[in-house]
């Protein structure tokens, strides 16, 4: 049995949304899916209460803990997080992606030990409310964007010679800081800077290439495919075999540090000598299923979970 761990309050609405999703592509020998909540986990027998998305419809169920959990799930109320820890140290069990949010500057950590993917990497700045401190070169471009997630609305674009503040998301800003950045109430949590080249933008945005990815056994990773931002950009001059190469390489090298890393989406810019900078790592909840992609799409998905957890119940 595979389980496939939801946020609170939200399991009806999604265990149908996977029903409808999966009811054409399984297979009659394909194991059966349960969806549940943390706070569905019984810690003192290991059995959950959820529902079970096999056969004609859902249905209501107690089954024993699934030794392989699928987490599209992010969690924020103390008690959840405490019986995330609980499922986190029950032997037998496997949590993938035990946490799908991250703190970016970590990531690029990571990334900046290895030869194959610190070619990837911008120079970049970790800080909080002490703007003040740093040395900003007017002459120069930057983003920010915050320490944690990975919402493309809360990109912050300096560009050169600018004199107002490019804000990729509906937020007020102040002006009047030195050399045209913003010191406003966003600074009262911590945000990464990143210098930045001539970057590739459509009408003021940024152009942000989104690709999925998924890991099928050991650490092998493919690519399920990608979203390009802003929606209405025109793909014919993405370079694509260089993304998936970035990609790939760097997905690759984070799963040595994050081995629990089983399915996630990785964020590209591009520059406009032709480069590919990292943006963003992110983890895959539940909005996974709602992408603007074709059934294909989800069919590698679905088989990848399979063989997925296939390799980590017999491994």
């Amino acid at each position: 049995m595979i389980g496939i761990l939801c946020s609170n309050e939200n399991e009806e609405g999604f265990s149908v949304k996977l029903h409808d999703l999966f009811k054409e592509i399984r297979r009659g020998n394909d194991d059966a899916v349960i969806v549940f909540t943390i706070l569905n986990i019984d810690f003192l027998d290991n059995t959950v209460r959820g529902s079970l998305i096999s056969g004609k419809e859902v249905k209501a169920v107690t089954v024993p803990l699934p030794s392989v959990i699928f987490n599209f799930s992010v969690q924020f109320k103390a008690t959840c997080i405490k019986a995330l820890k609980l499922l986190l140290d029950i032997e037998g069990v496997e949590l993938v992606n035990n946490v799908n949010r991250f703190d970016q500057s970590m990531i690029m950590e990571i990334l900046s030990v290895s030869e194959a993917t610190i070619k990837y990497l911008l120079p970049y700045y970790v800080y909080n409310e002490n703007i003040d401190k740093f040395e900003i070169d007017e002459h120069k471009q930057y983003i920010e964007i915050p320490l944690k997630g990975t919402s493309i609305a809360r990109i912050i674009y300096k560009k050169t010679g600018s004199t107002s503040d490019n804000l990729m998301g509906d937020c007020s800003i102040e002006k009047g800081h030195k050399h045209g950045l913003i010191k406003s109430a966003l600074f009262k949590k911590r945000k990464i800077l990143i210098e930045v080249p001539e970057l590739v933008t459509k009408e003021e945005n940024l152009v942000i290439i989104r690709t999925y990815v998924q890991r099928t056994h050991g650490k092998i990773w493919g690519i399920l495919g990608d979203n390009i931002f802003p929606k209405d950009n025109s793909n014919k001059d993405i370079p694509y075999e260089k993304i998936n190469e970035g990609v790939l390489n760097s997905i690759s090298y984070i799963s040595n540090f994050m081995p629990a890393l089983g399915e996630c989406f990785l964020d590209f810019l591009l520059s406009k000598d032709g480069q590919i900078y990292f943006l963003h790592l992110g983890g895959i909840g539940e909005n996974f299923f709602d992408l603007e992609q074709d059934k294909d799409f989800y069919k590698r998905f679905y088989k990848n979970l399979l063989k997925l957890n296939s390799y980590l119940n017999y491994m």
